[in-house]
């Protein structure tokens, strides 16, 4: 009645909740460390790795559409750059029919209304230089835009990854193992 049995004792316990819906092993049986010992209701740990691998994909997604708008974004500042060269030009042709044109004017050849619409059209030119280069510069800010974006949905990614990885943990701790070699008491 008063013996004493030297041992160490294992308090194992479940690290996630749930209903236990299999005992593998009997009262005082012998185990060997990893052995299944007991299963839990895995159902819900399953949907939530599913729901965190479909997380990951929507975030992936969200990053592949980022690197298409960065593209996009390119080019549109590649148009913006033909854009920015047309409009010089059309400034250099007006400018050259201006000088053109004072001088035919100082000789008499052309009427003072034939001046004033060239000079209308190079003042046009230069109004379209300038819209020209604040289109390239909001075209610039978009690929400014998309490259900060990027960032966030990278972290996004990130974040999903370590959710799932949470989740899968989660779902393996639904399994209850022996740590160790040992005897158990009453199950």
């Amino acid at each position: 009645d008063n013996a004493y049995v030297r041992g160490q004792t294992t308090v194992i316990s479940p690290q996630v909740g749930g209903y236990v819906t299999e005992v593998l092993v009997q009262d005082f049986a012998t185990v060997k460390a990893g052995q299944i010992l007991v299963r839990i209701d895995d159902s819900i740990y399953k949907q939530r790795v599913a729901q965190a691998q479909a997380n990951i994909s929507a975030q992936d997604a969200n990053l592949s559409n980022s690197a298409q708008s960065q593209r996009s974004a390119e080019a549109q500042v590649q148009l913006q750059d033909a854009t920015v060269a047309n409009a010089r030009a059309q400034l250099q042709r007006a400018q050259a029919d201006m000088r053109r044109v004072n001088e035919l004017v100082e000789a008499g050849s052309v009427s003072l209304r034939e001046r004033d619409q060239t000079l209308a059209a190079l003042r046009q030119a230069e109004a379209a230089v300038r819209q020209a280069d604040a289109q390239r510069l909001i075209a610039l800010e978009q690929v400014r835009s998309v490259t900060v974006g990027r960032s966030g949905l990278e972290a996004g990614v990130a974040n999903a990854k370590a959710s799932g990885g949470l989740a899968a943990i989660d779902l393996d701790r639904t399994i209850i193992r022996a740590p160790r070699d040992g005897r158990l008491s009453e199950v």
